[in-house]
């Protein structure tokens, strides 16, 4: 059974969501394959450059598969912070980033609260 995307419905059938995540790992193997394809033909036919170009298209379209089958998972796509890009990049690990974040968040939160109860009391005390 699927989703109005063809995802699995996980939450009810974790054998199917299992075969599923099989599929996906099928289709990052052919991906990477494709994107050997086109580095080995670059350093070995760069002279016919149709061999590049079809090795090429032809690891764009698994690509292309690969990101439709995985945009299937949810129905829209998952934006990850830059900031967690960033960090990760630079070794390090996304969920202590995640959790440096939620700590900005919820001081920034608290200050905002605090301006608001003063405002709140200010005008509390400036009417007579």
């Amino acid at each position: 059974m699927s989703d109005t995307h063809g995802a699995p419905e996980t939450a009810h059938d974790p054998k199917m969501a299992s075969e599923y995540i099989k599929g996906l790992r099928g289709r990052v193997e052919e991906v990477l394959s494709k994107q050997i394809d086109v580095v080995e033909s670059i350093g070995k036919d760069a002279k016919d450059a149709s061999v590049v170009r079809d090795r090429l298209n032809a690891y764009i379209g698994a690509l292309e598969s690969l990101y439709t089958e995985a945009s299937s998972l949810h129905g829209d796509e998952v934006e990850v912070p830059l900031e967690v890009v960033q960090y990760v990049d630079d070794g390090g690990n996304p969920d202590e980033c995640m959790r440096h974040i939620m700590s900005a968040v919820l001081r920034e939160s608290q200050r905002i609260h605090g301006k608001k109860h003063a405002i709140e009391v200010f005008e509390e005390n400036s009417h007579p």
